[in-house]
Parts: C-alpha cells; structure tokens; sequence
C-alpha cells in the first residue's frame, strides 16, 4: 500500500542535506532520512512492493513529477520500465533497499528534468541501467548508489552529472556521455564487473562546457578494458577535467586512458596510483657555436628598452607548451590559467669595455615582468654567469622569453651557456 506524506514544513527546517557513507548503521539511516527531507518539496511515497509504483502502461512505469520514492526493501519490477518524470528514487540503506529491473531494454529514462537517486542498489544486469537527456539546467545526481547492469548508459547534454560514493559494476560497457554536457562530477566511485572488452567511461565525442572532477575513483581494467576514453589534446573539455586521488591497483592489465593523456591541454592528473601525474614543463638551450650576439642600441636594449636574448634555442622538452628555435615559450591549456616557475641561466660577456651593468628579466607577451629582474656587472673577457627566476600566471596563448638592458650604455653582449625552462 502506498502511503503519502508531506514534508514541506519540515523541509524547511531541515534543509538540503549531503550525506556520507558511514559504517554504523545509525548514522547511515539517520542520514539517509534527513536526505530525504531535503530532496522533497511536495510529498513521498513509500514504496515496498511494484504495486505502490503508478501502474505501467506499455511496459512503462511513469513517475508523478514532484514525488520522492522511498524505496523499502527488495522492489522487483519485472520487464517494466521507469520513466522519471521529476520524481527521485530514494532508500534509507543500499545494503537493504533495491530496484531490480529485468528486462533488457533501459531500466531509468530521464528526459530534460532533474533526478536525484540515493541510497539505493539497482540491478539491471540483462540490461542498460540509465538513459539521461537535457540541457544546462538539468542536474542527475546518484549518491551512495550500487549499480549493476550490462551497460551502464548514455548521458546527452546533461547540466551536472555526479555519481558519488557508490560503485559501478558493468559486464558489456559502462557510461557514455554524448553531446554538450556542463560538468561530471566522480567521488569515491569504483568501477568493475565482468568487462573482457569496453569502457568504464567515454566520453565519445561530448563536449564539456565546463569539464569535470573525478576524486578518489578506483578501477582495475581487465585485459582488453579501458577504464576511461576521450578525445586527443583533451578536445572534450572546455575549461577542465581534474582527476585526483584515484586508484588503479596493479592486477588490472587494461589501459586506464585512451585517447586522453595526462599532458594534454584541459586536463590535469595528481596523486592517482597507478598513473602519472600530468607534467606540464618546458626547457630549451642555446648549443655551442649557436650563441649570437645581441645587439644594444639606442632604444633598443638601452636602459628602459629591453629585448630579446638572441642565440638560437634547441628544445629539450615541451608538455603543454610549445618553444621556438628564438627562445619564447608558448602556453597550451585552454581556458585554464595556471601560474608556473620559470628559470633561466646564462653566462654574459660584454662585446667591449669594463663594468658594464646589464639587468635581465622573464618577459610575458613582449613585457617585462620586473619581479624578475636579476642584475650583473661583467667585464670583456671575464665572462660572468646570472640565474632569473619568478613565478608568472600564463593563459593559452601567453609567450615567455628571455629580455635584456644595458644599464651603463648601448655595449653589445653574448650569452652562452643558455638554459630557458618552465616548470609546474
């Protein structure tokens, strides 16, 4: 029998409330309760048995918009379908509480509304356990959730996916976003089941308005599994994607990123075991017999008119960057500014004279930065070497080189032993 109540005054006082899994028992259902009086806005239902369901039409089970379902028990609903319609599915403990869907069609359908699933175990193992379309505003959130199907599902253009501190298990493929999503949020996740060829997460051809976080997500790709696939130079991603904390133990002999590197623009690895962190540095040098002489006239090199350190630059590494055979340095990340550790080092030797002054910076996009400054007086043929170093921001697009001025006058110079790099 379905049983109705309505929470809005006590949600009023209750108020939006994130749980987290705990172990006692107590604290898990005292949780899940104040959970379910911040997801509801109008009434609930109990349900613990297929019948306090509305009844199918077709093989579909359409939800009231506006209602939460408390999931009590082990609830079986056959071949029959779930539309949600607004409504969300919500248990008190997914040790005790399920859905199993048998059929081998979709088990939930979400179309352009906002979905929230929470202590929960669904089954959809002959199956596909989601099938999510909307635009920027529309929000689907599975928390403390285990799931079991045989494919987990497309996401198209939804606002903010989240899946957190749950588990999904898969034996054909897992999850594949498609469109022009906003944002994917992965916590405390863990991805397995019985794949022998697919992905745990692919983001196909989506491109992300924003991008997405993934912390503390743990898989063990099989042989001839991939835990997560995108496209090359992080084309998915308009802002950003951060992954961080996860975990891929060595008894998976898949691959744990295809098509997406750790180094590419838009996206940033930290902390994950069993992968490497992304390396974002570049380095060049000025080889014996490349140096060349850079010329002080005035109003070029002069005090007040610095430019550029002249040789000609041979690259060592670049990781989203890019150099020049002129020594500039060229930022590739997308959106995403940054703020990095340049080092340069070089030995000076004046053309002619005694006591020349010369003042040497890291210049952004043609412009000196002045914390950078480092100084040197240096006399023919008693050549004298000066490190410059500072931290600078850099946006795509941003060119770091090496710019000099000659405090005393307008005396020519050469620069040898040149190292040029930047470092994260």
């Amino acid at each position: 029998m379905a049983i109705g109540y309505d929470y809005k005054d006590r949600n009023a006082e209750a108020g939006s409330h994130e749980s987290e899994w705990r172990d006692d028992d107590a604290n898990l259902v005292k949780d899940a309760v104040e959970e379910l009086q911040g997801i509801v806005t109008g009434s609930a239902t109990i349900v613990s048995s297929k019948s306090d369901f509305p009844a199918p039409i077709s093989g579909v089970i359409t939800l009231v918009a506006g209602v939460t379902y408390r999931i009590a028990g082990a609830i079986s609903i056959g071949t029959d379908r779930i539309v949600t319609n607004g409504a969300n599915l919500v248990g008190l403990s997914l040790f005790t509480d399920s859905i199993t869907y048998t059929g081998t069609s979709t088990m939930l359908t979400i179309t352009s509304v906002n979905f929230d699933c929470r202590n929960l175990t669904l089954n959809a193992t002959n199956g596909t356990l989601v099938s999510a379309t909307g635009g920027a505003t529309h929000r689907v959130l599975f928390n403390s959730v285990l799931s079991s199907s045989s494919t987990f599902g497309t996401i198209n253009s939804i606002g903010v996916f989240e899946y957190a501190q749950g588990n999904i298990a898969v034996t054909t493929n897992g999850m594949l976003f498609a469109g022009t999503p906003t944002a994917l949020i992965l916590t405390a996740t863990g991805f397995n089941g019985l794949l022998t060829t697919g992905t745990y997460v692919d983001f196909g051809t989506a491109v992300f308005a924003v991008g997405g976080d993934a912390v503390t997500v743990r898989a063990n790709p099989p042989s001839g599994v991939t835990f997560m696939s995108g496209l090359a130079a992080g084309a998915n991603f308009g802002v950003g994607f951060r992954m961080s904390g996860g975990f891929f133990g060595a008894t998976g002999t898949g691959i744990v990123l295809a098509g997406i590197d750790v180094n590419d623009v838009n996206v940033t690895f930290t902390g994950n075991i069993g992968l490497q962190d992304s390396d974002h540095r570049a380095m060049v040098y000025v080889a014996q017999g490349d140096e060349a002489e850079t010329a002080i006239t005035g109003g070029d090199g002069d005090l007040g008119n610095p430019t550029p350190v002249l040789g000609t630059f041979t690259e060592v590494i670049s990781q989203r960057w890019t150099t020049s055979s002129e020594g500039i340095l060229t930022y590739h990340n997308g959106a995403t500014t940054e703020v990095y550790r340049f080092t340069a080092t070089l030995t000076i030797e004046p053309a002619a004279g005694t006591n020349n002054v010369y003042h040497f910076y890291i210049a952004k996009n043609g412009v000196v930065e002045v914390h950078t400054a480092a100084h040197i007086q240096v006399d023919t043929n008693d050549p004298e070497q000066i490190t410059i170093q500072g931290d600078i921001s850099a946006t795509d697009g941003d060119q770091f080189q090496i710019y000099a001025e000659d405090q005393t006058g307008t005396q020519a110079f050469t620069a040898q032993n040149v190292n040029f790099g930047v470092d994260n």
